[in-house]
């Protein structure tokens, strides 16, 4: 094994440490939702997640892609008073989003409010508002920090949200709060995490910047403009944005056609599900700045190298899990969440057969994404989220939860065969890992 491997591997594995405290922390904070609070709180508090989540790539508007991918290229030469400035104007421009955006955003919202919680609709959007404006910044702040190459805190606020969101579900579940319903406070606790972790991280950006040097190769008068780098964002915006239509489309599908109590049911086999991902996104976490820094020098060899490397060890990192979910899935779902939700288990095995098409080659997203081909993948990902929404409402009505993961779990397996083709008919090299012929692309 290479140096550059063993680079590659020694930062993946901090990623994937946090990303695995997360995992398990996210499990254990579904299983006491679902185990205190009931069926609806469930529900309800991952109806939230999933429009948190779409809201705050709208707000971020690929904004922290953009800064992150300047930030990888430029390396440490940039200097501090370039490297302050520009991150102090993204941070203006997503805020300036994300308040625009609740104007929006909270009107829809309030179309969705549980039957809990009716007569409290001031205090759900209070709380819809701050998951909002504060995931938009720890969008920013995540992509902020890799390109700062500061990888052992970026793994930390990985971790971040779901370790305080456990502490404050178990301690409300204790004291209360009586300004809401019961079955509103995981959503609560949701809110102040992602706030908290926001706060946190935007200081600590802010105090990395300043420790480095003062001279460096960027004047910060040459920062672009705030409507330049909205522009830059753009194409970077709509591959998040229809990724996560792809991802979470088909459980706000399911909110209008589906009973909170399914809901909950869909989301134990969504939440499962993505154990045979974390692997993917974890190391290409680490590859990506890296990808763009070596296009931005003009070292295509290393770079060809870097993304076949990656392949490999993406797919021997996730083949396991893959095994693991579709062997003991039925045990998985009774142990973690008991066996009232066993009815998952059938869209549990669908998604899952959409991302073990995305381990043989998810690695091509990202090396498109940080090469020059971010508007390709950015086609590729929007046709793919139209077919989850067109599938999902065709399919749910009839199939119920099966439809929806019948929905995500084809446009995944699609939108990664499509991706491949393009990196093959760009660069001429197969970037995924054949492990039956020995050989990769």
């Amino acid at each position: 094994m290479d140096l550059r491997t063993r680079a590659l591997m020694g930062a993946s594995f901090w990623v994937i440490a946090a990303r695995v405290v997360g995992i398990v922390v996210g499990f254990a904070l579904a299983v006491a939702v679902a185990r205190i609070y009931g069926k609806d709180a469930l529900g309800f508090v991952t109806l939230l997640t999933s429009m948190t989540m779409l809201f705050g790539v709208v707000a971020e508007f690929g904004i922290g892609m953009f800064l992150m991918r300047e930030f990888s290229a430029s390396g440490a030469g940039a200097g501090r008073g370039y490297m302050a400035r520009f991150y102090g104007r993204s941070v203006l421009i997503v805020l300036t989003f994300a308040l625009v955006g609740c104007l929006a955003a909270l009107p829809f919202f309030a179309t969705m409010i549980p039957e809990f919680a009716q007569g409290r609709g001031a205090a759900v959007l209070s709380i819809a508002m701050l998951a909002f404006i504060a995931r938009a910044l720890v969008n920013l702040n995540t992509q902020a920090l890799r390109g700062l190459m500061r990888i052992r805190a970026f793994a930390v606020m990985l971790s971040g949200p779901p370790v305080v969101n456990l502490i404050g579900v178990l301690v409300l579940a204790v004291i209360g709060a009586g300004f809401v319903p019961r079955p509103l406070l995981p959503a609560v606790s949701y809110a102040f995490a992602l706030a908290a972790v926001a706060l946190i991280s935007t200081i600590f950006i802010r105090s990395d910047i300043m420790a480095r040097d003062s001279h460096g190769t960027h004047d910060p008068a040459d920062i672009p403009p705030a409507p330049r780098i909205a522009r830059a964002g753009f194409a970077f915006f709509m591959t998040s944005f229809m990724s996560l239509v792809v991802s979470q489309g088909s459980v706000i599908v399911a909110g209008y056609f589906l009973t909170s109590a399914d809901l909950g049911l869909y989301s134990v086999a969504v939440k499962i599900s993505t154990l045979a991902a974390f692997a993917l996104a974890s190391i290409n976490m680490v590859a990506e700045p890296r990808f763009a820094q070596l296009r931005a020098s003009g070292d295509e060899e290393e770079l060809r190298l870097l993304a076949k490397r990656t392949t490999t060890l993406v797919f021997w990192s996730t083949a396991p899990i893959l095994a693991g979910i579709l062997l003991l899935a039925p045990w998985l779902v009774r142990v973690a969440f008991g066996p009232e939700y066993l009815p998952a288990v059938p869209a549990l095995l669908i998604l899952t057969g959409g991302y073990f098409i995305n381990s043989f080659g998810g690695v091509s997203n990202y090396f498109l994404n940080m090469t020059g081909g971010q508007k390709v993948l950015a086609s590729i990902v929007t046709l793919s989220a139209v077919m989850t929404v067109a599938l999902s409402i065709l399919l749910i009505p009839p199939f119920g939860i099966t439809g929806a993961a019948m929905a995500m779990g084809g446009s995944i397996a699609i939108w990664n065969i499509a991706t491949l083709l393009a990196v093959r008919k760009r660069d001429g090299i197969w970037l995924c890992y054949m492990p039956f012929t020995g050989g990769r692309g």
